[in-house]
This record gives structure tokens, C-alpha cells and sequence, in this order.
């Protein structure tokens, strides 16, 4: 999940095509922002053009930082009368007061000014250049916290500005949030959402008034999954209050619900792989297997294949079906095959005097040549220094190598 942010830039250009009225905006810089959610977004001010250069991204994002180019097109007829100056004000992060861009017309010279502009001032009154003083005034109202259930659908609502020269518009994060429709109800205008991911993500809703207003309304979307779905795949995987195992926080138990959710539609599904992940908030190896809160549960169908994901403990989606087989992995059963659980598997690599310093892990049991078939299931650890140590599920073997690869899925011949 994100929050709109501004990206840095180091180069800032502007073009402009007169005979198509395309105004194209060029940035480029370093920064740990995903490349594709970087893009130009225009703001209302009165005798000129502001744009911000953002992005949806993680608050908490410390990934590498990574050189990036961005261009974007923007149709504007008449340029030389919306904007009499001849430049661009644009916002970055280092730049948050935004910096002046000259527009470079495609191969000529930008007209004269409009013959409002007398000794240098504009028919706004103001000097060219002087667009900073242009920008708008900014309010920014409190965030306002929505709750919603994964897969539900729900609605938030504004009132129109009054003025023909105003806008109202609403940014999302569409990787989490999917808009299903937009209407205007009782004089409001009302957009219908549904959530797609698990967590906590941002709409900001952006209504420019006249003389330059805006204002920003935060509305903070916290996307939850019924507890009452959590108890009742507990209960189908047949736990009771007087288990041994704490199904809730073992490795081996959320398995196990994992294989009673998916064989509630598929009887015949049999496990083939387990991927354990870190949560996106944590970018940093890990010698605990507890911090590996996300699961990833891979099995063979009477038809195909099916995968079920699990966000966090006590939080299962609902199992996704495919026709496609996984090849190069066979079966085997959680509670039979597997008696050490992964804490065990980690406890005989340091017995190994192996550092512990990991990303994830996966179990599984590959299918291999006959001669170098394996007898057991095996724990796979991605270690920090690329390497990757394998411990038996059964035997507690530990081995070193470089990395084999993990079994995919791969469509029918």
C-alpha cells in the first residue's frame, strides 16, 4: 500500500508541439520510487501552468536508489495564452516551491505575447516569471479513517465546486484500489470503490475553487479481513482449543489450514510447494523464521493447479484456480512428511554454524533425475550472501549451494 508523495528530480524539460498542441514534460533523476508510478499531475492556477511530479508510493519504501527517466504529454491549445510567460512550474521533492521550466517550441520561436502584456506584466497583473506568486492556496483537511473488508465495495462522496472554472477529481492507488463507478447523487458527486489488497492505502480527494483554492481532503482506507473468516478456516482445519500445536502461529499449522481452505473446493489438491516471504515493510535479512508472516501455498489439482496467500497470521484470501500444472515438484503431505517445523530447520543451521541471515524460505520436494531424487522434503533458505542452505524436513541434513531454482508454473504441452 502507498501514500502520494513528490519524486525528486535532477533535470526538468518542457516541449511544445504547436501544430498538435502537445505539451510534452520530461524528468529524470535518481530515486527509490517504483519507475512506473512516477507521472505528471496538472493544478489549477490562474495565468500560467503548475504541474507536480508524483508518485504512489511505500511510506516505508527502502529499496535501492535507481536513475529513472519520465515523459508525459499533456494536449493544451493556445499555449502561448494560457501560459503568457513561457514556462512551466513544476514540483518536485527538492523542489517543493516548484522550479520555473523555459518551453522550447518545436522548431520556432514561441509567438509574441498577447498584446495584454504591457512592459513586461501580464493580463493577470504580473511580471513574467512570476509564477510562484500564481500558485494556489492550499488547504489541506484532516484524514479521515475508512474501514472496509477485503472484496467489499464502498462509496465516498464531495460536493462540486459552484464555479464553471473549478475541478474535482479523486487520486487512488489502482494496484489497491479498483474504481467502479462515478455518478452524482443528491447534488454529490459519489465514486464507488473496491479493494483489491489487504492494508492501508490513501484516496485524496482534490477540489480547486476560484482564485486559485484548493483543497485536499485525506481519507485514510484501512482494508481488513473478516475474523470471522479466520475462525471458521481454523475450525475447518479441524484445530481445537486442545491442540498441542498453536495453529495460529505455527508454520506447519497455517499449512495445514492452508490445504483444508483449498480442499474444500479441490478434495483431491495435494501440496507442492511453500514459499514463506517477509512483509513489504521489512527489506532487511532476518534471523527469525516468525518474521516470514507471508505464505504462499502451491497445489496440484484434478484439473490444473491452485494457490492460496496469506497476508499475515489469521488472514487467508480466498484460493485462486488455474489449469496450468506446476511441473518439477511432487507431493507431500504437511503432517506426514515434515516433522521438523521451520523454527527446527533454523535451529540446525546455526547447530551447522551457519549465520541465519535470510529473505525467505520455500519447502518443497523437487523432481529430479531418479539417481538424485530427493528422499525428503526440504527447507530452502534465500541467504543474504546469494546463497542458499537446505535443510531436510525429516533427516535435519543441512547443505550448501548456490541457489537451485524453485519449480514454476508452466501451461500444458
Amino acid at each position: 500500500m502507498a501514500i502520494l508523495q513528490l519524486v525528486p528530480a535532477t533535470k526538468l524539460s518542457a516541449f511544445y508541439n504547436p501544430h498538435y498542441a502537445i505539451l510534452t514534460l520530461g524528468a529524470s533523476g535518481e530515486s527509490d520510487f517504483p519507475r512506473f508510478a512516477i507521472k505528471f499531475e496538472r493544478r489549477i492556477i490562474l495565468g500560467g501552468l503548475l504541474f507536480d511530479l508524483n508518485a504512489w508510493v511505500d511510506p516505508v519504501r527502502t529499496g535501492p536508489v535507481e536513475p529513472y527517466e519520465k515523459s508525459q504529454d499533456f494536449r493544451i491549445p493556445n499555449l502561448r495564452v494560457v501560459c503568457p510567460d513561457n514556462k512551466v512550474l513544476i514540483k518536485t521533492a527538492n523542489q517543493p516551491q516548484g522550479e520555473l521550466v523555459e518551453i522550447t517550441w518545436g522548431g520556432l520561436n514561441p509567438p509574441d505575447p498577447p498584446k495584454s502584456e504591457v512592459n513586461g506584466a501580464s493580463s493577470t497583473g504580473q511580471g513574467k516569471g512570476d509564477q510562484v506568486a500564481r500558485q494556489p492556496q492550499v488547504i489541506d483537511r484532516e484524514v479521515e479513517t475508512i474501514t472496509v473488508f477485503w472484496g467489499q465495495d464502498f462509496a465516498i462522496k464531495a460536493t462540486p465546486p459552484i464555479s464553471p472554472e473549478g475541478s474535482l477529481d479523486a487520486k487512488y492507488e489502482a494496484t489497491a484500489l479498483a474504481l467502479k463507478s462515478a455518478k452524482i447523487q443528491f447534488g454529490n458527486l459519489e465514486w464507488t470503490f473496491a479493494a483489491q489488497q489487504v492494508g492501508t492505502t490513501y484516496i485524496v480527494v482534490e477540489s480547486s475553487r476560484d482564485f486559485g483554492l484548493l483543497i485536499r481532503t485525506y481519507y485514510k482506507i484501512d482494508v481488513i479481513v473478516l475474523e470471522d473468516a479466520a475462525a471458521a478456516t481454523r475450525i475447518v482445519a479441524g484445530n481445537t482449543k486442545d491442540d498441542k500445536e498453536d495453529e495460529d502461529l505455527s508454520f506447519r499449522g497455517r499449512v495445514k489450514v492452508a490445504t483444508a481452505i483449498v480442499r474444500r473446493t479441490a478434495p483431491e489438491a495435494e501440496l507442492l510447494i511453500v514459499k514463506a516471504k517477509l512483509p513489504p515493510h521489512i527489506v532487511f535479512p532476518v534471523d527469525d523464521p516468525n518474521y516470514l508472516s507471508h505464505l504462499l501455498c502451491y497445489f496440484s489439482t484434478k484439473d490444473g493447479s491452485a494457490r492460496i496467500h496469506s497476508p499475515g497470521r489469521n488472514v487467508w484470501l480466498p484460493p485462486v484456480f488455474s489449469k496450468d500444472p506446476i511441473l518439477g515438484a511432487q507431493p507431500f503431505d504437511i503432517e506426514k512428511d515434515v516433522p521438523i517445523d521451520i523454527v527446527g530447520a533454523v535451529r540446525k543451521i546455526k547447530d551447522a554454524k551457519i549465520a541465519p541471515w535470510f529473505f525467505g524460505a520455500t519447502l518443497n520436494k523437487p523432481l529430479t533425475e531418479p539417481s538424485v531424487q530427493p528422499k525428503e522434503p526440504s527447507y530452502s533458505f534465500e541467504m543474504r550472501n546469494a546463497t542458499t542452505v537446505s535443510v531436510g524436513a525429516q533427516t535435519g541434513e543441512v547443505t550448501v549451494s548456490p541457489g537451485p531454482l524453485v519449480p514454476a508454473l508452466a501451461k500444458k504441452a
